[in-house]
């Protein structure tokens, strides 16, 4: 009940009665106090929150700067209503009644102030005018700072106040109602603002408006009157307090004169806490862990408290008298640590990790508020440095909106510190696969429910990897013994140190992934699942079961043992619980800019719903893994691998490659050695690119012996230039070339005849001379007549065996290499045939900088064995976390 007249009643005309009743005289009503109490009770509650949505019908919007994905349609938030319905809708034909004290919706630019008339007695009933005004033209006004609860922790709405001249009713909690009384002048009026009734708490459009007003509301006050209760706040019936600065109750200059003790309730308990001498005690008191008294206090410019009869008064220089006259004191040793702020405004804390910190022990009724209410101090969050700047916050589209769910707040805020600002650490802090979250959070956002992780949630490890070495070297290498020192079911014996290496990856991705694909590239939250989609590097699998070996700090050492390698593993969970040892567990790297970084390690399970690759479960984030390598591996030492040299790519592999096929065909790399034999066997043919044919041939023998032999017949005569007319006859190829080609002359008949070794003969004829088939090495006379110039040109016939060109091929490095590179090209696309030489003939492309091959020796300094015991392979795509 709002208007209690009767409905023909135009001119009200009221007045308090002895009994304190305020009566109609025009119609002859009185308002039904209790009748509107058990109507309140029974009714529909003013404000209730969103319920969560199971993952697939989230439609997270909030915040809009979050990239948010659809991967379904969706309605837009922006065109349809998305507030929530409030208890039950009864008749579709029912409607609102009308509401008499709250006229229309605030707009952003306005706010409301009470105006509170005067009472001749404290029991006098309060009554109070609501105005509208526009932030830019208002009066001078105070604001308010309590808890609707009350330190007894009641917020039922059971307490009377009046509005306007027909004293329209509302009901507020008996703390408010209090509050009320306190402030209530004695002659005249007194302009307040008062969260609980200048903003209309059943409309949730004017409660987000004026949520983002709130910092311009306090700040813009005379100043913030802080009431902590009628145990602790004096009234003084027309008499005036004594005023002294806060730290003068602090160090016992001045003892207040406190009111009489409150009585006990009906389960005989008292109902408030009586310390009101003691800072600390009034410290520890429900009101200051409410989370909506901080920005009450840090924004308004002073801030005045009642204690007993004296109002003790604070301003921005409060903390230097605290400093000068108590220097022992700290504000971290009492229950609310960020008072040290107070009236210092909202750049005054200076970075979330450290706002989140001194907040995370309030309260408050609705779980949103703990974000909402911390809106109006957040720092800058996009320089963790920065000073506040509420109109940076609102820029990101962080504002309060009360039609959202607490799900949908909570997983925006971590996607918002995530993926726009860049907070790793959160994800130490994921909530995994708790079985209550399972169908309503995804896996890698943190407890948003937990005070632990409100504390920590941008704290990170702050071990270091020498630290982690010498644990595993100093202790878990003595064995692992159970609770009465016997050796556990799984030992690790004591290894001398130099007999093993411990083998770390850190530093920068490789030059594609940090330029095309770093982390963010193209980051995003599922807006229907909320599954968080990154760029992750792959590093290894887990293809075991972990066994938990040790500890270290807030971290358990797991470790993997096989025969020549220990993987260890930390982490704070219980991830030996977790891997399942299947295949289906991975270990990734979310990699960071910088050359001497360790990485942050995330320990996924491929999510059993999907045969995606890339679809996984978050498990883990572990700040530390480390292979021990025996050196059997080829180890010795502490080994640093870089995250460059673990994504040695197919497309540099394929650089590397066409460098290679354009080397002179008789050079061997490194050594600029000419080989004749080469020369003679591959006559007219500079470079390796023009024996590709044979090349190829030479692989697909690799792949499938034995291989066709005239294949590479073939192939080798398609590599000849036709001038040279090839062709095979029986077990020998001939080629014929002119006198007058006298390079092609010189290296058969002068270069060749001066290695005087067997190998240098071969099988020529002059062919117009009629002279027959001549295996030897050529003499100079001889030569200088075959190619005199005065003589009429001659045509001269070469021939060798078939296996000579074999022979020749496989003794040459750099064709080997080529053909290992293919073998490499192959592992690791699993492109074969035809596939595979469009390949490697073609220009590499940018899809190829992201596959990675098998680690070889030849581009990482590490055994290929371990590689393959771990799986690593270095691949950086794509990964949805769900």
């Amino acid at each position: 009940m709002q208007r209690w007249h009767d409905v023909s009643c135009r001119h009200p005309d009221v007045k308090v009665s002895a009994d304190q009743t305020p009566r109609c005289h025009a119609c002859g009503k009185e308002p039904q106090i209790a009748e509107l109490e058990r109507s309140r009770s029974s009714g529909r509650s003013s404000l209730s929150i969103p319920l969560d949505k199971r993952l697939g019908d989230l439609d997270l919007w909030w915040p809009r700067s979050v990239p948010y994905f659809q991967s379904s349609l969706k309605p837009d938030p922006e065109s349809e209503d998305t507030r929530p319905v409030f208890g039950s809708q009864g008749d579709a034909d029912e409607q609102p009644a009308e509401d008499t004290i709250y006229k229309s919706t605030l707009g952003s630019d306005e706010f409301r102030l009470v105006w509170l008339d005067s009472a001749d007695t404290l029991d006098s009933p309060l009554h109070l005018n609501l105005c509208d005004y526009k932030l830019d033209d208002c009066p001078e006004y105070e604001t308010v700072s309590y808890t609707w609860a009350g330190e007894g922790g009641d917020s039922t709405p059971c307490k009377p106040v009046y509005f306007g001249p027909f004293w329209d009713i509302m009901l507020q909690t008996k703390n408010c109602w209090e509050m009320l009384r306190f402030v209530r002048p004695w002659y005249g009026n007194r302009i307040v603002w008062v969260d609980a009734i200048c903003i209309n708490q059943a409309d949730i459009q004017e409660g987000n408006i004026q949520v983002a007003n709130m910092s311009r509301i306090y700040s813009s006050g005379n100043r913030v009157i802080l009431y902590l209760g009628p145990d602790i706040a004096m009234p003084l019936y027309g008499k005036h307090p004594r005023r002294r600065r806060l730290h003068e109750i602090a160090d016992g200059t001045i003892a207040p004169n406190l009111p009489a003790p409150q009585p006990v309730d009906s389960s005989g308990r008292r109902s408030y806490v009586q310390s009101p001498g003691d800072l600390k005690a009034l410290l520890g008191r429900r009101y200051f862990s409410r989370i909506w008294v901080i920005q009450e206090l840090l924004l308004s410019q002073r801030a005045v408290m009642r204690v007993g009869d004296v109002d003790f008064w604070t301003d921005p220089t409060t903390s230097v008298y605290f400093s000068i006259n108590l220097p022992e004191w700290s504000w971290e040793q009492t229950d609310a640590a960020w008072m040290q702020y107070i009236s210092q405004g909202a750049a005054s804390i200076s970075t979330l990790r450290d706002l989140l910190l001194l907040t995370s022990h309030c309260r408050a009724t609705d779980p949103r508020d703990r974000l909402f209410g911390l809106l109006s101090i957040m720092p800058d969050m996009s320089n963790p440095s920065a000073e506040g700047d509420a109109s940076q916050v609102e820029g990101s589209g962080l504002h309060a909106d009360y039609s959202l769910s607490s799900q949908h707040v909570y997983i925006g805020l971590f996607a918002y510190c995530l993926l726009n600002l860049g907070h790793f650490n959160i994800l130490y802090h994921a909530s995994g696969n708790l079985s209550r979250w399972k169908a309503y959070y995804p896996t890698w956002a943190p407890d948003w429910t937990s005070r632990a992780t409100r504390r920590a949630l941008f704290d990170g490890p702050e071990l270091t990897s020498e630290q982690v070495e010498a644990e595993i070297r100093d202790n878990i290498q003595e064995g692992v013994r159970d609770s009465r020192g016997a050796e556990s079911d799984w030992y690790i014996s004591p290894t001398n140190s130099d007999s093993f290496s411990i083998i770390e990856c850190w530093g920068p991705a490789s030059t594609h992934a940090a330029t095309l694909r770093p982390w963010y590239k193209d980051a995003h939250i599922d807006a229907s699942t909320g599954a968080l989609s990154m760029n992750l590097t792959h590093y290894m699998s887990v293809p075991g079961k972990l066994r938990r070996v040790g500890r270290i700090g807030v971290y358990q050492i797991f470790a993997m043992k096989k025969s020549l390698a220990t993987l260890f593993i930390l982490s704070e969970h219980r991830i030996d619980k977790m891997v399942m040892g299947d295949g289906r567990d991975e270990l990734f790297i979310l990699s960071q800019a910088g050359n001497y970084t360790l990485p942050t390690y995330l320990l996924l399970r491929r999510s059993p719903n999907s045969g995606d690759r890339e679809s996984y479960n978050f498990l883990s984030a572990c700040p530390f893994v480390q292979i021990q390598a025996d050196v059997g591996m080829g180890t010795v030492g502490f080994m640093h691998v870089t995250l460059k040299d673990l994504q040695y790519s197919v497309y540099d592999i394929l650089q590397d490659l066409q460098e290679r096929l354009d080397y002179p065909l008789y050079v061997q790399k490194g050594l600029e050695l000419t080989s004749l034999e080469m020369k003679g066997l591959f006559v007219g043919i500079e470079t390796n690119r023009q024996i590709l044919p044979l090349i190829r041939v030479l692989h697909s023998e690799r792949v499938n012996p034995p291989g066709d032999p005239d294949a590479f017949v073939d192939a080798y005569l398609a590599c000849l230039s036709p001038e040279y007319k090839g062709f095979a006859r029986g077990s020998f190829l001939q080629i014929t070339f002119s006198t007058n080609q006298g390079s092609v002359a010189e290296t058969y008949f002068k270069e060749r005849g001066k290695l005087n070794r067997p190998e240098a003969r071969f099988r020529y004829r002059v062919r117009d001379s009629g002279d027959e088939w001549r295996s030897t090495i050529v003499s100079q006379s001889k030569y200088k007549q075959i190619t005199d110039s005065s003589q009429p040109q001659q045509w001269i016939d070469i021939c060798f065996k078939k296996h000579e060109v074999r022979q020749a091929l496989t003794l040459y490095s750099n064709v080997d290499r080529i053909l290992d590179t293919m073998d490499m090209i192959s592992a690791s696309t699993g492109r074969t045939g035809e596939g595979l030489w469009l390949m490697v003939t073609g220009d590499p492309g940018d899809e190829c900088k992201f596959i990675c091959h098998s680690q070889d020796k030849t581009y990482l300094d590490l055994d290929t064995k371990l590689c393959d015991y771990f799986g690593m392979d270095g691949s950086t795509f794509m990964v949805s976390i769900e």
